[in-house]
């Protein structure tokens, strides 16, 4: 709403942060439980909850299945899938998956791979896979003072440990030669890294696909602005140029060069206030 309040072409609004969700803008005469208000033309903004999206097509691996199974909400799948909230546990499962199997035992010790009690996630989160990604170094050693600032002996508390990932994120960016890893080998490094792109990549073209199904639902034919608020899209590195790419992977360079995305910080806040101006004027 903030947004199609300044740009027309402005169909679809999205979340994607911490949770996720989308909403857009349909032509009442494709709304069915409308009955016979549907025939009045005119179009609505359509709220999807797109979260709780589950289907069979939607193809699920095993650490989705594992979160899933032990989380305390039963639904939201989709978003278990591609939310800033669950990327770092599908992430830390992963590595745990390839310890067992001989890979990386040293990292996997890492007090970053654990998780307390009943919590439906691990201490791994978004921000800390985002810069596990950002390092560009030969020996990949941001990614090592991150796995070793966070090793094997657990912080005592959660003071302690909210310290820890807190120096982690001031240290950006490290100063070269800094920190030179020594504990975990290049190789757990690089496997670490490359596990967090893939997780962070799924969720990019697992969003892509939502938006592109949204144009070909809808029917979009000229350009189309998505809206988009969340720390995820905002914050995590390369997240909205692989969606961008998804989504020309599923359209097609032509139709998805019609596809834009725009940053709308605080976007709920200020639809909501347009919105209730709107009806108070009404």
């Amino acid at each position: 709403m903030a947004q199609r309040y300044v740009d027309a072409d402005c169909n679809i609004g999205l979340i994607l942060g911490t949770g996720t969700n989308a909403a857009y803008v349909e032509d009442k005469a494709a709304i069915s439980k409308l009955g016979a208000g549907s025939k009045q033309g005119g179009s609505m903004v359509v709220n999807m909850e797109w979260g709780n999206f589950r289907d069979e097509s939607l193809k699920m691996t095993s650490y989705d299945h594992t979160i899933h199974a032990n989380s305390s909400t039963t639904g939201q799948v989709f978003e278990k899938m591609i939310s800033g909230k669950y990327l770092g546990e599908i992430a830390r499962l992963a590595v745990l998956d390839a310890a067992a199997m001989g890979s990386y035992p040293t990292a996997s010790e890492s007090w970053l791979f654990k998780k307390d009690g009943d919590c439906d996630v691990g201490h791994l989160d978004a921000e800390i896979m985002g810069l596990v990604e950002q390092d560009t170094t030969p020996d990949l050693r941001h990614v090592g003072m991150v796995l070793e600032t966070l090793e094997k002996a657990p912080p005592a508390d959660a003071d302690a440990a909210n310290n820890a990932k807190a120096w982690i994120r001031k240290s950006r960016p490290f100063v070269v030669g800094q920190g030179s890893p020594s504990v975990t080998s290049l190789d757990e490094r690089r496997h670490v890294q490359d596990l967090c792109k893939a997780v962070s990549t799924r969720a990019a073209r697992l969003c892509a696909a939502g938006i592109a199904g949204i144009c070909l639902q809808a029917g979009y034919k000229g350009n189309v602005t998505v809206a988009v608020d969340g720390s995820l899209f905002e914050k995590y590195p390369l997240f909205g140029d692989r969606v961008q790419q998804g989504l020309v992977d599923i359209l097609g360079p032509g139709p998805a060069s019609k596809v834009s995305l725009k940053l709308q910080p605080d976007g709920s806040g200020v639809g909501a206030a347009i919105t209730a101006a709107t009806m108070a004027s009404a």
